[in-house]
């Protein structure tokens, strides 16, 4: 096969998979909203890939972690006041 045609079919297969794992990425943030239409033909590759991906959320409900303790003290949205010890 020469060079030319070797880097089309690369560039395709990429496409596709980029393709699949953009449709994965829509069923996933669909389940995180509550969403639930697939926009993709019935019975397509993308059809399947969307719905892999809204009950791959379903399953993953873990709750997101909390930021941890900043040792520098109060202040900014992400830092937290060490806690209080208790005697």
């Amino acid at each position: 096969m020469n060079r030319m045609r070797t880097r089309l079919i690369d560039r395709r297969q990429a496409a596709k998979e980029g393709r699949r794992m953009h449709a994965f990425y829509q069923g996933f943030k669909a389940q995180r909203r509550g969403l639930a239409g697939n926009p993709h033909p019935p019975g397509g590759e993308l059809y399947a890939c969307w719905k892999a991906g809204y009950e791959f959320a379903k399953d993953d409900q873990a709750p997101a972690p909390e930021p941890p303790v900043c040792r520098f003290g109060p202040g900014g949205g992400f830092v937290h006041d060490w806690p209080e010890e208790k005697p």
